[in-house]
């Protein structure tokens, strides 16, 4: 026999007066001798700051209870207090196999919160205990990547802040012109085909100048646009085409110019 939310409030109304003994005392509460509580409980550490751990309902003993779900354990959740961070942590703990993308999915249920913003999903999901990598993927599948990053010609490898997760995503050149020499002038992001990176270029075989794309160590061309190859996860960075370390002479140093691209996920 399932349950009705209605049910399920009840008995998290019903709970925590108990609950908030246990909080005070933090200790457990015993069920009676011979009696079966309403539910059992978890202790989901530091989620109520000044009182120790929380004591939070996990699920009911009814044998004819619909089987605890994550879906329903956030509801349960989300009655007993209001707040993204709350559900999505002990969500997490009871269910510690839901990914990052996958929590953020559930926290989009209608009886949670369908229309949360990209913040407070963000916030949800590092107080879960996710990584900053795998949070960043998770929005960006969730919300979609869109942003606009400026290359600079005399820095090396650049965060663009987009972690690359299981989608694709779309690099496209927009504006600018750069050198990696500038007794060649300037050029925009295909770089300049007379000359051709060597061995200890960000890409060698590219053409000089061209703008590279790099995700955990992997560099690949993106020059006018490219989309990240297939396989790659993690943080994306981009360069010009370029003598990294000054091996041919002053390498970076006499760079000048910028390129600006959009990043997006397709």
């Amino acid at each position: 026999m399932k349950r009705s939310l209605r049910k399920i409030e009840k008995e998290v109304k019903q709970y925590k007066a108990e609950v908030d003994k246990v909080i005070a005392s933090e200790k457990s509460p015993a069920p009676k001798a011979g009696a079966m509580a309403p539910m059992e409980a978890m202790a989901i550490p530091g989620m109520v700051g000044g009182h120790g751990p929380a004591i939070v309902p996990l699920a009911v003993s009814d044998p004819t209870s619909q089987q605890l779900t994550p879906l329903l354990l956030a509801q349960s959740l989300k009655l007993y207090l209001n707040d993204p961070n709350f559900v999505a942590q002990g969500t997490e703990y009871g269910f510690p196999a839901t990914t990052a993308f996958g929590l953020g999915t559930l926290l989009f249920d209608p009886s949670l919160y369908p229309g949360l913003d990209a913040i407070p999903m963000r916030a949800a999901l590092y107080s879960a205990g996710f990584s900053q990598a795998d949070v960043d993927a998770a929005i960006a599948q969730l919300y979609g990547t869109d942003v606009q990053f400026t290359v600079q010609a005399n820095i090396t490898w650049q965060s663009t802040g987009v972690t690359v997760g299981p989608g694709a995503i779309a690099i496209t050149y927009l504006s600018g012109e750069w050198t990696a020499n500038p007794d060649t002038g300037l050029v925009n992001a295909a770089g300049n085909p007379n000359y051709i990176g060597k061995e200890g270029y960000a890409l060698p075989g590219a053409n000089e100048g061209a703008l590279i794309g790099s995700v955990n160590g992997t560099a690949f061309l993106v020059g006018f646009g490219a989309n990240v190859p297939q396989g790659l996860t993690g943080l994306l960075q981009l360069v010009i085409n370029d003598d990294l370390s000054g091996i041919y002479g002053p390498g970076l140093t006499d760079n000048y110019g910028t390129v600006t691209v959009s990043i997006k996920s397709i």
